[in-house]
């Protein structure tokens, strides 16, 4: 959307798909985003403030300043522990990678049992549209704690460029790499 950027060249394409995921503790007793706000309920939500995150936020209405009044507040990923208080997760980088963006994903699901909800189809249209993300499935056993297939947006790929001014044998070995 930027237009062309003719000063740099692609290396290479990895492929590490990423999803969006919702995950609760199942003591927390909900089946839907939604009851957070219904019931003002002081959770602490772990999000990555990615641009697909925050429409999710934002369809169940879950601000940083409402969450704040009812007691619970938005934690960012950075410095998780297993030890680290939180009630709910929403983050458009679920993997099982250990990649630093992702890593807590994979601390948070081994530490706790987690319950993964859906999200409602109109959101994920939304996401497709706006945030530019697809539509996907997130498989059985992705992380621990997903037991079925999920419905969801995601990802695909991480991309390694370099300027055009690179030798072609740096850009060869890098690629080969």
């Amino acid at each position: 959307k930027d237009g062309p950027y003719s000063n740099l060249r692609l290396i290479a394409k990895i492929e590490d798909p990423t999803y969006l995921l919702v995950a609760v503790k199942p003591e927390l007793g909900i089946k839907s985003l939604a009851e957070i706000r219904e019931r003002k309920l002081p959770v602490r939500i772990i999000t990555d403030f990615q641009p697909s995150v925050m429409p999710v936020l934002e369809y169940y209405g879950l601000d940083k300043k409402s969450l704040e009044s009812w007691g619970g507040a938005l934690v960012a990923p950075h410095g998780i522990t297993a030890t680290t208080p939180f009630d709910v997760v929403i983050s458009s980088l679920a993997s099982p990678a250990n990649n630093p963006e992702s890593a807590f994903w994979t601390t948070v699901t081994v530490a706790h049992d987690l319950k993964f909800l859906d999200l409602p189809n109109d959101l994920l249209d939304r996401l497709v549209k706006d945030a530019n993300m697809v539509r996907t499935i997130a498989r059985w056993g992705v992380l621990r704690g997903v037991d079925r297939a999920i419905p969801t947006v995601g990802r695909s790929g991480e991309v390694v460029f370099a300027r055009t001014d690179m030798p072609d044998e740096v850009a060869y070995k890098l690629a080969k790499a």
